[in-house]
């Protein structure tokens, strides 16, 4: 059972969210990030935030100290750091909240946001009284976390199923930080996919925004996700497809802002910080899930097409690759460490034979990733 204050505790990391979500959007409105559009704020807020406990997960657990009281003071002080960020920078207080009274008047007016909020209530009350069930959340999603708060850290151990090993690992950070927070139980853990099932339906409203859609058309796109049966069974356990899918549509809503803009292929300050929260999110998604990589092959091929249709310069181009480049490799690089101690490579064998080629013949490569495009949609 929990008390109060537990509880409190617990929802810490919440309290950072929303705060980094305000800092982010005020900057946005003042014109320093995303050229003023306010459609960035949740994805860069998201990306930011799963920066935070990336860095959070692996700088503790190369000195196993992930504990209870080390990601307390941990997303204390982000929390901290972020009211302070937050009280500094409040000026006309009295405008801003009538502005956001009006705001909220008018959302609540809206009948469909109504029902996505009364639907997201149900879908939580569901989650918190769903425990895990599923035979991949029993085989190998929930067991790794336990262990690795069993061992203060996320280095490999000696286990007994190889894909307590082998699978993609920050879904798992993420629910390793729910489950040490919530004292080691696992009552909360079915709440992170129900989340990401609720923030994907958001994002997907946000990108047919994007697109030009009515607002209606752009319910009836968020509303068909939510009401896609795979999808709904997979916010009430706790497997990565959910959240690979909000690193995913966040990917998607970047990109599209980077191609509109043009000018942010010219590398620039705000060019350069939406680039890099491109490639972090891009190494966050393919730390979640590995086949999201398919997706990007083509996002890349299609940004080279918009680079030379508006005539960028090479040098740009390259520059602008390698900014997005860091971060994706430095979220992988620790996981690719680890995998390379136990099995001398990047990938298990018995998990790597069946989807990739150890040749350098296009003709192959070209095949191999025919079957795995095949295989994975």
């Amino acid at each position: 059972m929990f008390c109060r204050g537990e509880i409190i505790k617990m929802i810490i990391p919440i309290l950072a969210f929303l705060l980094i979500y305000i800092n982010i959007k005020r900057l946005i409105l003042k014109g320093d990030l995303a050229k003023g559009n306010t459609y960035c704020t949740l994805p860069y807020a998201l990306t930011f935030f799963f920066g935070i406990l990336f860095l959070i997960t692996e700088v503790l657990s190369m000195w196993e100290v992930i504990t209870y009281n080390s990601l307390f003071f941990s997303w204390g002080t982000v929390l901290l750091i972020n009211m302070v960020i937050v009280f500094a920078g409040w000026r006309k207080r009295s405008e801003s909240i009538n502005v956001n009274v009006l705001m909220i008047k008018e959302k609540f007016l809206n009948v469909p946001f109504l029902l996505f909020l009364t639907f997201t209530a149900v879908m939580l009350i569901l989650a918190y009284r769903t425990i895990p069930y599923n035979w991949d959340s029993m085989a190998y999603h929930l067991p790794r976390v336990v262990e690795w708060a069993q061992n203060r850290s996320v280095k490999h151990y000696a286990a007994g199923y190889m894909m307590q090993i082998t699978a993609p690992v920050f879904a798992e950070y993420i629910q390793l930080h729910v489950y040490i927070l919530a004292h080691n139980t696992d009552r909360f853990m079915t709440m992170v996919q129900c989340m990401s099932y609720l923030i994907s339906a958001i994002l997907v409203y946000q990108i047919a925004i994007k697109v030009g859609c009515e607002k209606r058309w752009a319910y009836i796109s968020a509303y068909m996700f939510i009401s896609l049966p795979i999808a709904f069974s997979e916010a009430l356990n706790t497997q990565n497809d959910l959240i690979a899918t909000v690193f995913l549509l966040t990917f998607v809503q970047l990109l599209l802002h980077y191609i509109e803009n043009s000018d942010f292929i010219e590398v620039r300050k705000q060019g350069i910080v939406h680039t890099f929260l491109m490639g972090l999110c891009m190494g966050l998604a393919f730390l979640t899930k590995y086949y999201v990589a398919f997706i990007f092959v083509f996002s890349i091929i299609w940004l080279l097409c918009v680079a030379y249709k508006n005539k960028i310069k090479l040098k740009t181009v390259v520059i602008s690759v390698m900014i997005a480049s860091l971060p994706f490799f430095i979220t992988f690089f620790p996981e690719a460490l680890r995998l390379a101690q136990t099995f001398g490579s990047l990938f298990a064998n018995d998990v790597s034979s069946g989807q990739m080629v150890s040749t350098i013949d296009p003709r192959l490569l070209f095949i191999c990733f025919i079957k795995n495009l095949a295989f994975n949609f």
